[in-house]
Order: structure tokens, then sequence, then C-alpha cells
């Protein structure tokens, strides 16, 4: 595959059928996979999915405790993901965001990443997002911008990170918030932006003062009253 910077339908058909065989993923596969991503930039249509099952696999079924990202499994991940703080191209985004939703918990820094990912792209106009293919592509390279698109994923993240309860923003997440709303400040705003700001403003400020605070589903769910 690398030889020729290339990855078939037919070598992801080949390769699902080796792990078939063998399902148990070690590190050195699950490493061998992302360096495959790195060096292949033509990628067939099926090759992203087989990427985020593999290694979502190995993080949370094949290595304890399962089901959970500790402390030391989000290093190893964002050590793998991260060129110079930045996540070098939209598949592993992708796999970022999927092992957020599946996951049982995962430590505060490694949502923090992933909405870092995202302000990136808004406040920077650079990333995987604005230069990147797929359903979610933001609406072009424009510095202090956001789309739709970007609006949900950072509602994806955040309710990740909350998960079922009823646990309030914390302040490096609503920091990176507050940044991105700096950014975009001035301009032709999204609709959907401001109503995840305003809301995720009025949780912090309601949980700090002592109020408890719905879910973060129902907190930061678009169109419901704040």
């Amino acid at each position: 595959f690398e030889f020729r910077g290339s990855i078939k339908d037919s070598d992801v058909t080949r390769l699902r059928a080796a792990f078939v065989e063998d399902p148990h993923i070690h590190e050195t596969e699950a490493e061998a996979l992302l360096r495959l991503n790195r060096s292949c930039p033509i990628q067939g249509p099926s090759w992203n999915g087989f990427l985020v099952d593999a290694i979502a696999d190995y993080l949370l079924n094949h290595s304890g405790p399962e089901g959970y990202i500790t402390a030391e499994k989000s290093r190893w991940l964002i050590g793998r993901l991260a060129s110079d703080g930045w996540i070098a191209n939209r598949t592993e985004f992708d796999l970022l965001v999927a092992i957020l939703g599946r996951a049982r918990w995962f430590p505060l820094s490694l949502a923090t990443f992933a909405l870092e990912q995202v302000a990136g792209a808004v406040i920077h106009g650079f990333g995987p997002l604005r230069l990147g293919q797929g359903p979610l592509q933001a609406p072009g390279a424009v510095p202090g911008t956001i789309g739709e698109s970007e609006v949900a994923l950072l509602r994806v993240i955040l309710g990740a990170f909350g998960g079922d309860s009823a646990l309030p923003l914390t302040r490096p997440e609503i920091e990176i918030l507050i940044g991105v709303n700096k950014a975009v400040a001035g301009r032709a705003g999204s609709s959907a932006w401001a109503d995840l700001f305003a809301k995720a403003v009025a949780n912090v400020v309601l949980a700090e003062h002592g109020y408890a605070v719905p879910p973060r589903s129902v907190a930061l769910r678009p169109g419901a009253a704040m």
C-alpha cells in the first residue's frame, strides 16, 4: 500500500478478512494502520469506516479497561493523531469523534483536544475540517467563519463528554468556545452557533451559582428553549 501511496477497496476487503481470522488487534497493528492512513493519501471509500472501527475496537475492547479511554490511552491516541497539536486529515478526525461517541468515559483532555481541532478550523481557517472531504465539510477556508457542520461537531463533542449525566460544561471547554465566539464576532454569524454559545454560557453560569443543570443533551439541544 505504502509503495503505491493508495488504499483500494479491494485492499480493505483483504484487511477485513485478516482481522476476521484474528480479531484481537494489537498495538503494533493499530499503529501500522495509522501509518498506512498517513502514507496513502489516495483512499477507497471503504477505508475510512474500516480504520475507525479497527482503532476504536483496539482502544475500547482490546486494551483494558473495556469501554473506557484512560489517561494513558488518551495520550497514546493524541500522540498518534497530532502533528504539532493538529490532526493531519479528516479520516483521523472522524476516528477521534467516533471514539468519543462510543466510549463510556474519557478524560477532559481528550474532549478539549477534539474541541481545539474544530476551533482551529474556525479561528485560523486550516485543518482537516477545512481542507478535507466529507458530509460535514466546512463552507470554506475563511478564518473567522463558522458553519452549521462545525457547530454540529462542537455539540457532538460536548455531549459525548457529559454523557447522560448532568455534568455542567467545564472551564476549559467554555474557554475554547469563548475563543471561537471572539473569532466570529462582527461577521454575519450562524444562528446555530449563537444558539449553542448562549446555552453553553448559561449552563456554566447556572452551575457556578449552585443551580442544578440538565444533561448536556438537553441543555445544548438545538431549537429547545433556553
